[in-house]
């Protein structure tokens, strides 16, 4: 039983669902496309600035040099680090919460019916409006910051993971029940290789959606890390090092979302 399904199952749909995203990734990373826009943006932004106030609208390269002065000077990488580590803690312990949980939705239709009501109200609800509710539970530390992260995203690779289980196709899975698959073997290994494109993306969007999470919790809650940077710059108007932070943030933003795709291409080898 098991030869034949894991033979068949990541051939089985999940193929069909982003057959070509890895070569759309690179695509997109070789067209001199990317790199025109980024400089006509950034040299109209820095001739813009000059009509003003740089102190509220500073200039691309002042905010460069701050960054790097931020690096060079170690100053930012206290803050960097703990924001960064309170992040991937936050974010793995979301990613296999998301999977047992989607998996579930996906293979059940009662645990479906029980929790995809729950899953949509917070995956729309604006997740910063329970802090009140989370510090007065647990404080003002770390943990009130790390739980803000897991609201953030973990609802929608619930979602996305769950849509991922129910799209295995139903003749893939009346072939697994006809060489005597139970449910758990129907799920391993046709619904989860099935799922397996659509859980990545999830995955990929949650992340970019726990950087917003860990900035929020720090911005509004615990005041530490990169968002308590930009706090206290904010409470001195110090825009060109607010928009320093926002673009370091976004830089490990884009580092995350880069290696989660790298880690797709290994993983679903038939994309490429």
């Amino acid at each position: 039983m098991s030869a034949i399904s894991v033979n068949s199952g990541p051939a089985i749909g999940a193929g069909d669902v982003q057959p070509k995203r890895a070569s759309k990734l690179k695509t997109s990373l070789t067209d001199p496309t990317v790199p025109a826009a980024l400089v006509i943006g950034i040299g109209a932004w820095e001739i813009l600035s000059i009509w003003v106030a740089q102190r509220f609208f500073p200039r691309p390269s002042a905010i460069g040099a701050r960054m790097w002065e931020l690096v060079v000077t170690r100053e930012v990488t206290p803050f960097l680090a703990r924001s960064v580590a309170d992040l991937l803690m936050s974010f793995a312990v979301s990613v296999v919460i998301a999977v047992v949980v989607g998996v579930a939705m996906g293979s059940s239709k009662r645990i479906d019916a029980a929790l995809y009501p729950f899953v949509s109200a917070l995956l729309a609800a604006p997740i910063i409006v329970f802090a009140p509710v989370i510090f007065a539970l647990f404080g003002f530390g770390r943990e009130t910051v790390r739980i803000i992260i897991v609201l953030h995203c973990i609802w929608v690779m619930i979602s996305n993971i769950r849509d991922g289980v129910l799209s295995a196709r139903r003749d893939h899975l009346e072939m697994a029940a006809l060489f005597g698959a139970k449910s758990l073997q129907s799920a391993r290994f046709v619904r989860v290789p099935s799922a397996l494109p659509l859980t990545l993306t999830g995955i990929e969007i949650g992340f970019g959606r726990a950087v917003k999470g860990m900035i929020n919790g720090e911005l509004f809650i615990t005041i530490t890390g990169l968002g308590g940077m930009i706090r206290t710059a904010g409470s001195v108007f110090d825009a060109t090092t607010i928009l320093a932070v926002v673009f370091i943030t976004i830089l490990v933003a884009i580092l995350g979302v880069y290696g989660i795709r790298g880690f797709e291409r290994r993983l679903i080898t038939w994309t490429n």
